[in-house]
């Protein structure tokens, strides 16, 4: 799996998800574009230093195999601009070989369809600016060509609705700057069109609230910086709430639940510092913003196997990657932050 290594890691992305046995693994990319990760030695515990995969790659992310395998993905950097993969070898392993996806294209994402099967977006690089997407022919397989979902559009992510069916968020390009949308008409077939979401916005993400309703995060655009929100009125359904703020300026948000559903929000502020607020119950309002302080970017989370989130973000002072995780599950206060350095 690579030998560790014996300096200070510094690192330009990160992304992080859950081995089959419930470790976490965190991936990322160094300032030279090699890719190294590094896993927790059991479930909660404390992480084995940083070990190489190679590559000269941007813009990870990871997604697990219904058969329990770490699938890893990230754009060759340079002149290449396709995606490539790799994969472990059977679950809790060591990693395959890169493999190319093909492709000429940026902000890549990835999301399993009901059936299991991993279906890869991203958008067409140079003049074209439309989704484009490829999937696994089985769970756990081999991956399609590359299929145009048109529009001119950008920051792409996309969320399944309880009833199945994968829904593709964008904002548009240009001068719109709305957040549009389109579904797949059925469970794991075709999209329908795109529609919108109205809104003059950046930087969204999604979740499904504990009912089963998507809710939309999304920075407000043209001076405002605040995050606002709208949801779908019911599981499935249309997004007929209307875009409602959460004050704050701030950037880079991202959602994630609480063990008890509660959605939490963590977002960065004007001086770098992350803050967070979470809903005061499932499905409900939100209380209010809170700060985890530092000087910090490109966060992101998991919960650990006894149900507490940990934050991960990379250091604005260093390039180094820093985490602090909650006091228990569902809790309001957080541990202080730690370096996620080789003495962990």
């Amino acid at each position: 799996m690579g030998s560790p290594t014996t300096t200070t890691v510094r690192v330009s992305q990160a992304c992080a998800t859950h081995n089959a046995d419930g470790r976490m693994e965190i991936f990322a990319v160094t300032q030279d574009g090699t890719m190294v990760h590094r896993w927790q030695a059991a479930p909660d515990g404390k992480f084995d230093g940083w070990k190489s995969l190679g590559g000269t790659v941007s813009q990870p992310f990871v997604v697990r195999n219904p058969d329990g395998r770490i699938e890893l993905f990230a754009i060759g950097a340079g002149g290449d601009r396709a995606v490539w993969h790799r994969r472990q070898v059977a679950p809790n392993a060591e990693f395959g070989d890169w493999e190319s996806l093909g492709g000429t294209v940026s902000q890549p994402f990835a999301i399993h369809n009901q059936d299991g099967r991993i279906e890869l977006f991203a958008i067409g690089a140079g003049g074209d600016r439309a989704v484009w997407h490829k999937w696994q022919k089985a769970p756990s397989g081999q991956f399609d060509d590359w299929h145009s979902l048109e529009g001119t559009v950008t920051q792409p992510f996309a969320v399944r609705n309880t009833d199945g069916r994968i829904i593709l968020f964008a904002v548009g390009a240009g001068g719109d700057r709305a957040l549009w949308h389109r579904s797949q008409v059925t469970p794991n077939g075709p999209f329908g069109d795109w529609q919108s979401l109205n809104g003059t916005i950046s930087q969204p993400c999604a979740i499904q609230n504990l009912d089963g309703r998507i809710e939309v995060f999304a920075i407000g655009e043209g001076g405002d910086h605040a995050v606002w929100h709208r949801w779908q009125t019911s599981p499935s359904g249309p997004f007929d709430s209307g875009w409602h703020s959460l004050d704050e300026n701030v950037s880079q948000p991202f959602v994630i639940h609480n063990q008890d559903g509660r959605i939490e929000l963590f977002a960065i502020d004007t001086e770098g510092h992350l803050k967070h607020r979470g809903q005061i119950a499932p499905n409900a309002q939100f209380g209010e913003w809170r700060s985890l302080g530092f000087n910090v970017r490109q966060p992101f989370a998991l919960r650990q196997q006894n149900g507490a989130i940990m934050v991960f973000a990379i250091s604005n002072d260093d390039n180094t990657l820093w985490c602090r995780a909650q006091e228990g599950p569902n809790a309001k206060d957080y541990d202080g932050w730690e370096q996620v350095g080789d003495d962990m």
